[in-house]
C-alpha cells in the first residue's frame, strides 16, 4: 500500500515535468544564470 501512495506522486510529477522538456535547456541555464548572480559572479 505505501508504494501505491509514492507511485502517485511521481506520476504527477512526470507529466508536470513532460510539458516543459522541449525547453529543459533553457530552464537549466536560467538556473545555471541564477546561481551565478547569487555568488556575485556576474553581474545582471
Amino acid at each position: 500500500m505505501r508504494t501505491r501512495e509514492r507511485v502517485r506522486p511521481q506520476a504527477a510529477f512526470d507529466t508536470l515535468v513532460e510539458r516543459w522538456r522541449p525547453y529543459a535547456g533553457l530552464v537549466y541555464f536560467h538556473l545555471l544564470l541564477h546561481g551565478l548572480v547569487e555568488r556575485g559572479d556576474v553581474d545582471a
